[in-house]
């Protein structure tokens, strides 16, 4: 992708959809937006739930920010040991509640399946077999 206004992509795992559509025309602008404020209350000192682990349904998302917000998100993550999708669903539960990160209710996706054949049944030996 070409560079965008001396801006660094930062590629985000799965978010909800019903999230993504409540940014707008300019989705970047609200992450970087949601992300300043929340960056001030961590500075702050405010104290924050857990952060929240990417849902299970919704597509990745790669998002331009200014290099300064770029810096401080990866500071972050790395202080808490969390990817860069938890600190940014963090920021907006914070900005939004947590209704904001929770999946479309209509989605019947669930977690992902495994693909290929089914495992075998792991069997045990009758306890005649037992060793004393």
């Amino acid at each position: 992708m070409p560079q965008r206004d001396d801006r660094v992509s930062r590629r985000f795992g799965k978010l909800p959809d019903r999230l993504w559509e409540t940014l707008g025309r300019n989705p970047g602008r609200a992450c970087e937006e949601v992300l300043t404020k929340f960056f001030e209350a961590r500075k702050r000192g405010e104290t924050f739930p857990p952060f929240p682990a990417s849902p299970d349904s919704g597509k990745p998302r790669t998002v331009w920010l200014e290099p300064e917000i770029s810096k401080e998100l990866d500071a972050v993550a790395d202080a808490t040991r969390s990817n860069f999708t938890s600190v940014l669903l963090a920021a907006f539960r914070y900005q939004l509640g947590d209704e904001a990160i929770q999946p479309d209710p209509d989605d019947q996706s669930g977690p992902p399946r495994r693909q290929g054949p089914r495992r075998k049944t792991i069997r045990t030996a009758p306890e005649s077999y037992a060793f004393v």
